[in-house]
């Protein structure tokens, strides 16, 4: 576990590297966006400073806004209309559930693996973050209460969180105007949890 920790944790330098340097439009669509695919990595990054310092739990619960941050930011840079982008700015929110099927359709994300990821992990993502049944029977065991995680569902977190942060790279280089291609990103990307991937 230590060694994919620390995998995850180059990971995090890798696309903090990747997506310095980059030149954007400044329009609105571009703007928001982006803003999003970053957020989405900073809780990817979050996610792995609390698993090296024991906060289970916390880094559970950070797997969904990670995951929402990347489905906003990828259905306001292709899907979403200009009125639909006005009104995200006036509403301040953009409900997961009225967007996440067609933004997993998106032909590059329309496959076996990303959607077999969502899947198992919709469900959990949900309970960690309001304190769901999942949620609880983790943070317990027979005889004390306490954080209860196996080395083999932390491992599956920092699988789907490196997927999500590689596609949040893949994107944000993709919307730059001196950006590199991303299929090169997101091969390796899938190549990196399907190596990684628990039997």
């Amino acid at each position: 576990m230590k060694n994919f920790l620390s995998e995850s944790k180059s990971l995090v330098t890798k696309f903090f590297h990747a997506t310095q340097g980059l030149s954007f439009n400044a329009d609105n669509r571009t703007r928001l966006s982006l803003g999003c695919l970053q957020m989405s990595l900073c809780h990817h990054t979050a996610i792995v400073v609390l698993l090296e310092n024991s906060c289970e739990t916390t880094s559970f619960s950070v797997q969904r806004v990670q995951f929402e941050s990347f489905i906003r930011g990828l259905w306001l840079n292709k899907i979403a209309t200009e009125n639909q982008l006005i009104k995200y700015e006036e509403d301040g929110d953009i409900k997961l559930r009225n967007i996440l099927s067609e933004t997993i359709e998106l032909p590059i994300y329309n496959n076996e693996i990303f959607k077999e990821f969502v899947e198992k992990r919709i469900n959990e993502m949900h309970s960690f973050a309001h304190a769901g049944f999942q949620a609880n029977v983790c943070h317990q065991t027979s005889e004390s209460l306490e954080p209860n995680f196996t080395e083999d569902e932390i491992r599956d977190l920092l699988n789907f969180s490196n997927l999500i942060a590689y596609f949040a790279c893949c994107e944000t280089v993709e919307v730059a105007i001196n950006g590199e291609e991303r299929i090169p990103l997101l091969e390796e990307a899938y190549k990196f949890v399907v190596t990684n991937r628990l039997s």
